[in-house]
């Protein structure tokens, strides 16, 4: 997810700063020039008749889209939601595949909702920027990092870690 934020930010930095060199060295204005290029491809799209750009997505991402998802959680595993709402609904889960389960989840412009059951105990980190988080015990915060552990995480034990990373949008986990 990093790299995606970053690229984008950074090819915006670029355009930007491609647009004002231009600008000033050859009186081109870049505006006009993607103005032109958006109408182009929009008539070629009416034209075709079918989409031009296709994004690949894969099982593990969300995009403007709903799931509901109630498979086992796997060790290392990315989830991602971007504007779109996913449910991770683990109440029915009685044990973890691996003795000790980090799962990530990463929540840009959406909704995610994550439901653990009773039996697994888990340790929690969640990192919030203008976003909604709720914690299992009620904890809510808006911006920064929350820590949540159950109280029956032991040693040598079965543990779901959970990292939850929220960016303008709202997140909400239960137990």
């Amino acid at each position: 997810m990093k790299m995606g934020a970053g690229l984008f930010w950074g090819l915006i930095l670029i355009v930007i700063g491609l647009s004002i060199i231009l600008k000033v060295i050859f009186g081109i204005s870049i505006f006009r020039v993607v103005l032109g290029a958006v109408f182009i491809l929009i008539g070629i799209k009416i034209l075709v008749g079918r989409p031009m750009f296709h994004m690949r997505t894969h099982e593990n991402m969300v995009m403007f889209g709903e799931r509901v998802d109630t498979t086992v959680p796997i060790h290392n595993k990315e989830y991602n939601t971007m504007f779109g709402n996913t449910v991770y609904d683990y109440r029915n889960l009685s044990k973890l595949d691996d003795l000790h389960t980090k799962v990530t989840y990463n929540t840009i412009f959406g909704n995610t909702d994550i439901l653990l059951p009773d039996s697994i105990p888990v340790k929690i980190k969640t990192d919030a920027v203008f976003s909604s988080a709720i914690m299992p015990n009620g904890n809510h915060i808006t911006f920064g990092t929350s820590r949540y552990q159950s109280d029956d995480v032991m040693k040598d034990a079965q543990l779901l870690e959970i990292e939850a990373h929220v960016v303008f949008g709202g997140l909400n986990i239960k137990k």
